[in-house]
């Protein structure tokens, strides 16, 4: 199996954004976005992992 590195594009690396309003996304969104980018955190994907650690449920890795 072939290794595959990790690239930031220079043109975006260290950009800022302006904050947003919070807005409400499911559950299954986190999960699915968590899968995406190959996350191995219980807490973005089980609810039970997530309370353990002090969240009410999962929460979203960190690229969301």
């Amino acid at each position: 199996m072939q290794q595959t590195s990790c690239v930031v594009n220079p043109n975006v690396q260290g950009k800022k954004y302006p904050a947003t309003s919070p807005y409400l996304v499911g559950r299954e969104k986190l999960r699915e976005f968590a899968h995406a980018v190959k996350s191995s955190s219980p807490s973005n994907l089980d609810v039970f992992a997530a309370q353990a650690a002090g969240y009410t449920d999962v929460i979203a890795a960190p690229t969301f």
